[in-house]
């Protein structure tokens, strides 16, 4: 017998396609309402929703910069309106990921990775993490793709979402476990 998330609302980042599609897919079959969330590439979100759809899930498809803060905000004030208040988070949307030695990177590289991996987690749970309390149940997962990191940034990073996890674990871990990283 499987988990039932009936009566709870997931947001998804990333989730047009990989993994990110893949989770999604797997929280509405159990039950969730899910806020399917992509960038870019609209025409492959479409199909991902459609299909998403087509085996009984539930929810909305948003296109959000989830480094925006303002466009998070909207994208879960439009998830309340249209399902109810998000209770499950999971970051899973990252940028481009090019494996090259560092000083073939450049700062708006690894801006853009500090941006998707420490600020975006950080936009989310200001955004969400109101509702959990007041709901005394929550979660929140941050994803990392490739196993062990194989880049400096990679390990930085990784770090900084750890740190960052382990702080909201402190901070509301009694109240809306569990808030992990995976890796």
């Amino acid at each position: 017998m499987g988990i039932s998330l009936n009566g709870h609302v997931a947001l998804v980042t990333g989730s047009s396609k990989g993994l990110g599609r893949q989770i999604a897919m797997r929280l509405g079959k159990a039950g969730a309402k899910v806020v399917m969330n992509y960038y870019n590439n609209t025409s492959v979100a479409e199909v991902a929703f459609s299909d998403f759809e087509d085996v009984g899930c539930k929810g909305i498809l948003v296109q959000a910069d989830v480094t925006d803060g303002d466009q998070i905000q909207q994208m879960v004030e439009l998830a309340e309106e249209k399902l109810g208040s998000i209770d499950i988070v999971v970051a899973n949307a990252t940028p481009r990921q090019p494996q090259k030695p560092i000083q073939d990177y450049d700062w708006d590289f690894y801006q853009s990775m500090i941006d998707f991996f420490i600020k975006s987690p950080f936009l989310l749970a200001q955004s969400t993490l109101p509702y959990m309390k007041s709901k005394k149940w929550g979660k929140d997962y941050q994803y990392w793709k490739r196993g062990l990191p194989t880049q400096r940034w990679q390990l930085q990073c990784l770090c900084s979402c750890q740190r960052w996890s382990s702080r909201l674990d402190a901070e509301y871990g009694d109240r809306t476990r569990p808030f992990r990283n995976y890796g």
